[in-house]
């Protein structure tokens, strides 16, 4: 069992205890992705903005004891993806990449009006919805009414 001394610790508190979870998907480990919809000169367009964090700091307050337990039981962190949680913000990332896929214009939008939109621009702009993905972490902290855990992948 990955995590025995963690899941040893934390087994002192009732399993329904929420905690608040600061989550580090390590170097360049974080990809957020974006639908956005906005307006340019008139015309519509919607597309995909993914951004490939350097360094970013995911928190969520939505999950307790026993949720932890049982993940820390079953996987490594090396192997938690964004399914293995619930409520998940990216409260602060830096140094991030920026792609833009999935463009689509209002049909008829004339092409020198797609050529000349900054879709960067747009992005700011826009109404967006994000979801962020990881496929591992580097560690995870764990905050309790009287403690504080901090889980490494080296564990």
């Amino acid at each position: 069992m990955p995590y025995k001394e963690v899941v040893k610790q934390l087994k002192k508190y009732d399993s329904d205890t929420t905690v608040e979870l600061s989550l580090n998907p390590g170097k360049k480990g974080l990809v957020e992705e974006c639908q956005t919809r906005a307006e340019y000169e008139g015309y519509s367009v919607s597309f995909l903005a993914s951004t490939t964090w350097r360094s970013s700091d995911l928190r969520t307050t939505e999950m307790t004891v026993g949720d932890i337990v049982a993940l820390l039981k079953k996987k490594k962190l090396s192997k938690m993806t964004d399914r293995d949680f619930y409520g998940i913000s990216n409260e602060n990332s830096s140094d991030g990449d920026m792609d833009f896929s999935d463009i689509e214009w209002d049909k008829g939008t004339p092409e020198q009006i797609q050529d000349e939109a900054s879709l960067y621009e747009l992005y700011f702009k826009g109404d967006i919805d994000c979801d962020c993905t990881f496929n591992g972490l580097s560690s995870i902290s764990i905050s309790l009414i009287d403690d504080y855990i901090t889980v490494d992948d080296e564990e």
